[in-house]
């Protein structure tokens, strides 16, 4: 008589050849037949995965539940190509008896499989170990299943099913995965979960969110006001949404007590601060969110325009006139993101001596000045749209940082720069100050000694201009070798200096007086006191 366990095997492989399978038929579970190709089943698996969806099986979720991994199972092992080869030669207990390690044993291995000396549970999970216990809670089984790197995007891809979408977690796009298409789908909000959060504490500018728990009835109502919100400051404000439901502890530690909540958080405040107002008045939370904002923008009128120019020399100006009251939500943005390349004003439109100088006859219209005359600037000619005027501005931004790296400048020195420490009694290098005494003088010196500053750029010297109306001579530097003195050497921690007249007839001649002091060479003369700077300042 043949062995039990002989006899078990042979026939297997008997009723094999006649399409009968030892354990479950995959083939029949997912409704195909056994030349079915990768497509076939894949869309057949989406089809039954939706069938026996959580979501539409709430009065029955046992069964919907043992159904569901019946075809995962099936699913799993028929999408594998070398799990589906096992199979199609030895059924299910051929495949549970390869994947037990069993391979090798020959007719003693599957003996030994059959008894379970090997400690195998097959189960859901396609040939591996089972990963969910009969206990698991079935919705968060279904989730979890999806939630792998292997189904990562699965129903994004060519999916038949239009109402059936799942989301793709490490693209951040928000949804969730076995839930139906989100009403905030297929917009520029940015959906926040558990696995994004991050994203929000490493903010550099605002983000304004709408909490809530659920997409239901009333935040349906809202999803329409709150695109269009999206839609009008994506470019300034990232607009975001957050579904407390599946995190209540994450909700609870960012101190969302009630929902819907929509909390602007500031790019410089960690707080959020809570919107007060109509979920449905797209114009009120736009104001809100520009209310907020940081602002670098100065406002220009004539009689301030000068000393707006006299702003960080050396470091363009761009002006934006306008027709507005207020700054722009998008103007400020700008403000902040070049606040260390550019300096921002605004100029209304009833300041007429300005727009008659810079002949400005519509708004908006923005010029960026590079001179302290305000004489040599461009006009923006691009199309008037934010992505446009942001790039328009990152490239003069570059031009500013391509120009710095590495170069010394010519600045000014006033009395705020002086009492914090240039050239003053903390400062242990040499200052170097050509006193002026007009706006051309300084365009003249300034492109005259370029080759100066690169020569000395890594010497303990630095260079300044002071409006020779802005210092009172005479009081500080008493002992003048020449009473037309117009260069002067301060050495501010030694309270030390040395004088020349220079005529601006050579460079050279310049390079040779530096020298001279720098090597020691020259007699240096002691201050009586400080840099005495007069009240009155008298503009270049």
């Amino acid at each position: 008589m043949l062995h039990r366990k002989t006899f078990l095997l042979i026939f297997c492989f008997i009723i094999m050849g006649m399409n009968v399978f030892c354990g479950e038929d995959y083939y029949k579970i997912l409704g195909v037949p056994r030349n079915a190709d990768e497509k076939t089943i894949k869309k057949a698996f989406k089809k039954l995965s939706l069938k026996y969806h959580p979501d539409k099986n709430k009065d029955n979720p046992d069964k919907a539940k043992e159904m569901f991994i019946k075809v995962a199972n099936a699913y799993e092992t028929l999408s594998d190509p070398e799990k589906k080869r096992i199979y199609d030669q030895l059924g299910e207990e051929g495949l549970k008896y390869q994947q037990s390690g069993g391979g090798d044993g020959g007719f003693d291995g599957y003996e030994s499989y059959r008894r379970g000396g090997g400690g195998y549970n097959f189960g859901f999970g396609g040939g591996g170990r089972n990963r969910y216990s009969d206990s698991m809670n079935f919705e968060d089984m279904f989730k979890n299943f999806f939630s792998g790197q292997r189904y990562n995007n699965f129903f994004d891809e060519d999916d038949d099913d239009s109402d059936f979408h799942y989301v793709n977690r490490r693209r951040g796009s928000g949804r969730e995965r076995g839930s139906k298409k989100s009403v905030f789908a297929d917009s520029k909000i940015y959906i926040l979960n558990s696995s994004n959060i991050h994203n929000l504490n490493i903010r550099k500018h605002s983000w304004i969110i709408l909490f809530f728990e659920g997409e239901n009835r009333e935040v349906k109502r809202y999803a329409k006001t709150w695109i269009k919100v999206a839609e009008k400051v994506s470019d300034f404000c990232t607009v975001a949404i957050f579904d407390c439901k599946p995190s209540p502890d994450l909700c609870q530690r960012m101190k969302i007590d009630e929902v819907p909540e929509i909390v602007l958080y500031h790019s410089a405040n960690n707080k959020g601060l809570t919107y007060k107002g109509d979920f449905e008045r797209i114009d009120d939370i736009i104001k809100f969110i520009s209310s907020k904002m940081e602002n670098y923008v100065k406002p220009i009128t004539k009689k301030s325009w000068d000393d707006f120019l006299h702003e960080s020399i050396g470091i363009p100006k761009v002006v934006v006139f306008t027709q507005k009251d207020t700054t722009s939500p998008f103007f400020k943005f700008l403000s902040k993101e070049f606040k260390d390349s550019l300096v921002m004003g605004e100029v209304r439109a009833n300041e007429r001596d300005l727009l008659k100088k810079f002949k400005v006859t519509s708004f908006p219209s923005i010029i960026v000045v590079h001179d302290i005359l305000g004489e040599k600037y461009e006009k923006y000619e691009g199309v008037l749209s934010n992505p446009e005027i942001l790039a328009y501005l990152k490239g003069q931004a570059q031009e500013v940082k391509g120009r710095s790296k590495g170069v010394k400048n010519l600045n000014q020195l006033d009395k705020n720069k002086y009492h914090s420490g240039s050239c003053g009694p903390r400062d242990n290098t040499y200052c170097l100050l050509f006193l002026l005494d007009s706006s051309s003088q300084y365009e003249r010196i300034s492109q005259m000694i370029k080759p100066t500053l690169q020569k000395f750029k890594t010497e303990p010297i630095n260079f300044y201009y002071i409006n020779s109306g802005e210092v009172n001579v005479p009081s500080t530097f008493t002992q003048l070798e020449n009473p037309n003195s117009n260069l002067f050497f301060v050495h501010g921690k030694k309270q030390k200096y040395a004088d020349y007249r220079w005529d601006g007839d050579s460079v050279t001649r310049l390079d040779d007086i530096i020298d001279l002091v720098l090597s020691g060479s020259s007699r240096l003369k002691k201050m009586t006191k400080e840099l005495h700077f007069n009240n009155a300042r008298e503009e270049l």
